[in-house]
């Protein structure tokens, strides 16, 4: 059996310069901040003013493949957020069936 004796500086080096480049990795993405400005009543992303345009989407209403054109279609209309509720009807038919498939598959 070999042993090799491994000084400190030999594990300590590979150590730090991996530790150096995780810290510079996570620091060099880009910070994103999202603030409420209630003295000009107005929200702030990154920096700059954003306005909440809302829009709502009943998904058990819509067949799930036309989903992916529903959303696309709001954004485009310039809604950036959309609402939603969960009608438990749907996904509980009956107590204690529980249904999140097709039409009803929530994600």
């Amino acid at each position: 059996m070999v042993h090799i004796k491994l000084s400190s500086k030999v594990v300590l080096i590979p150590l730090l310069l991996c530790f150096i480049c995780v810290t510079l990795l996570l620091y060099s993405q880009k910070q994103h901040r999202f603030l409420v400005d209630y003295d000009n009543n107005h929200f702030i992303k990154d920096g700059k003013h954003f306005d909440y345009v809302s829009g709502s989407l009943h998904y058990f209403r819509v067949p799930h493949q036309l989903w992916y054109d529903r959303l696309t279609k709001l954004r485009a209309s310039g809604i950036n957020v959309v609402s939603t509720y969960v009608a438990w009807n749907v996904h509980e038919p009956h107590p204690g069936q529980f249904n999140f498939e097709g039409d009803a598959d929530l994600f």
